[in-house]
Formats: C-alpha cells, sequence, structure tokens
C-alpha cells in the first residue's frame, strides 16, 4: 500500500484508484493545469478571459477579491493572506473592513513581494446566509465601475466563496453573474464616455480567476455569460442618457 501511494504522488494530471484486491486503476485527472485559460471576445472590444491562477500570481492593475462578513479563510486565500502580512484578517478582526454586502477598500500599495497584481481591492459579500447570484452580479458590476475609474487596463477577480467556506453556490453560477455585470457595466460606461458624460474607460481585458477543479465548468458558462450579456448590449435603446433641451 505505501508503494501505491508513493506512485500516487509522483503522478502529475492523472488520478489512482484503488480498487478491492489492491488493483489500481489509472485515469486522467480532470483538474485544468495552472495557466490554463480561455478567452471569449465581449461587446466594446473587451477580452473577458478565464485562468487556472492563484490570486497572488496574476498579473493585473487590479485585483478584486470578495470577503464575507464573518468567514473563515481557507485554501488559496489563506494562503494568500498570510503573503499579505494577516492584511484581510486585521481589517476585519478590528472592525474597520466588515465585509458587508458591496463595501470596499483599495489596498493602493500592496506588502512588497506579496502579489504581482498592483492594486488589491476587497469588495464585501456581506452575510454568508444571504448571498445570491443576483448580488454577484451586481458585485461584478461594482467591480468594473471600480476599475473604470482607477484608469486600469487589466483586472483579475477572484470570488473566493470556497475559499471562505461556503459552497452554496455553484461555482460556474458564480462566474456567469459577475461576468455579465462586468460587461453589462463597462457598455454603459463606453456610452456615457460616448455622449461626453465621463472620461474614456481603458479597460482591455477582464480576468476570472478560476481553480483548477472548477475551471472545465466555469470556462464554458463564462462563454454563455458573454453571449447573453451581448444579446442585452444590442437589445439596449440608443437614445441619450442627457436630454437637455
Amino acid at each position: 500500500m505505501k508503494h501505491l501511494k508513493k506512485m500516487a504522488a509522483l503522478l502529475s494530471g492523472v488520478a489512482v484508484v484503488l480498487l478491492a484486491g489492491g488493483s489500481m486503476v489509472v485515469a486522467q485527472e480532470k483538474f485544468a493545469k495552472p495557466g490554463s485559460s480561455k478567452s471569449y471576445d465581449a461587446p466594446n472590444d473587451l477580452k473577458v478571459t478565464v485562468r487556472v491562477s492563484m490570486p497572488q500570481d496574476q498579473e493585473a492593475d487590479v485585483l478584486f477579491m470578495c470577503v464575507f462578513q464573518q468567514s473563515k479563510l481557507t485554501l488559496a486565500i489563506d494562503v494568500f493572506d498570510k503573503q499579505l502580512g494577516h492584511l484581510v484578517t486585521n481589517l476585519r478582526g478590528r472592525g474597520e473592513f466588515g465585509g458587508d454586502e458591496l463595501e470596499t477598500i483599495l489596498i493602493g500599495n500592496p506588502p512588497k513581494n506579496s502579489m504581482k497584481a498592483k492594486q488589491l481591492m476587497l469588495i464585501g459579500l456581506g452575510e454568508k446566509d444571504k448571498q445570491s447570484l443576483k448580488l454577484m452580479r451586481r458585485i461584478g458590476t461594482v467591480a468594473l465601475r471600480e476599475s473604470v475609474r482607477l484608469g486600469a487596463k487589466r483586472v483579475a477577480f477572484a470570488a473566493a466563496l470556497i475559499d471562505q467556506e461556503s459552497p452554496k453556490l455553484k461555482t460556474h453560477d458564480v462566474g456567469h453573474e459577475v461576468i455579465q455585470g462586468a460587461i453589462l457595466a463597462f457598455d454603459t460606461e463606453k456610452r456615457l464616455h460616448k455622449e461626453g458624460l465621463t472620461w474614456a474607460p481603458i479597460l482591455q481585458e477582464w480576468i476570472y480567476l478560476a481553480g483548477p477543479e472548477f475551471f472545465p465548468e466555469v470556462s464554458p458558462r463564462a462563454g454563455e455569460a458573454v453571449a447573453a450579456a451581448a444579446a442585452v448590449v444590442k437589445s439596449r435603446s440608443s437614445d441619450p442618457y442627457s436630454k437637455r433641451e
């Protein structure tokens, strides 16, 4: 048995299943490899990418990460928080960032060597038992608008629900809603700029981070989100927002 376990540890990209009697079956692992990605062309020349990456390893102008009011940080987010010097834990523990619904806080100058993105913005998820897909779409909208306000060209988004022990919502559905919210908000920003009501949004790529076990389901749902958002954009009124006489 020890020999079989050692073999399992050495095998990469496969799953080892032990059957009755000690026989072993090797099957292909369904997890995606780190760095795996799939991109989609969204309206307004926005590229939407789903990528397997640890939040701290993703290069971007801004990294958005969601945080509940009361939750234990586990897995990748716990590792990330430790690299940040327990920044997230301390902000919440002192009550200075509660993680209230849609609350935001910008870390404009993260601790040196803690992450590859230039800035970190935390977005509150509120109470864990009140989470919903509708809220996740609103969070996508907020993150997009903050991206425009910060003048970002490339942003990354980590929902991090599983990393806070919250499996209530399906990961691929969360991605679907967040991405739709972001695309539709970007279209509004572009339309406002066309009317001279705001500065030019320069965002070029929205990167949605997914764990290796979730990438196979999140990626196609992201494509569906892009298509659904594109249909809404196409149906929107072309009348100007401001109709001053």
